[in-house]
């Protein structure tokens, strides 16, 4: 049985997009609890050469969008650096402050 590229690239991207909503809604509530602006974890690098999370969510995201338009025979578009934050990323930053 012949089973398509595409059923295997799109579950696996869709489930670890997920798990990083997941993860990026778990820094929501840790920064919420810890009474802390959570763009503090948004532009936070566990390394001092690494790039800021904002920028690594937005890399898998262009990563799982030009893979799947690849495999679909689409154009990709070029990624832009002064994108708008992903869905997770703006519901973080929009995060009251009560500090």
């Amino acid at each position: 049985m012949k089973i398509p590229m595409h059923a295997f690239s799109v579950e696996v991207f869709a489930n670890t997009l997920g798990n990083l909503s997941r993860v990026l809604e778990k820094g929501l509530a840790h920064a919420t609890l810890r009474k802390f602006e959570p763009g503090v974890l948004l532009a936070a690098r566990l390394a001092p050469d690494m790039l800021p999370l904002t920028r690594q969510v937005q890399i898998a995201c262009d990563i799982a969008k030009n893979s799947v338009a690849r495999l679909a025979a689409r154009s990709r578009r070029a990624s832009r650096t002064t994108r708008p934050p992903s869905s997770s990323c703006a519901r973080a930053s929009r995060a009251p402050s009560t500090t």
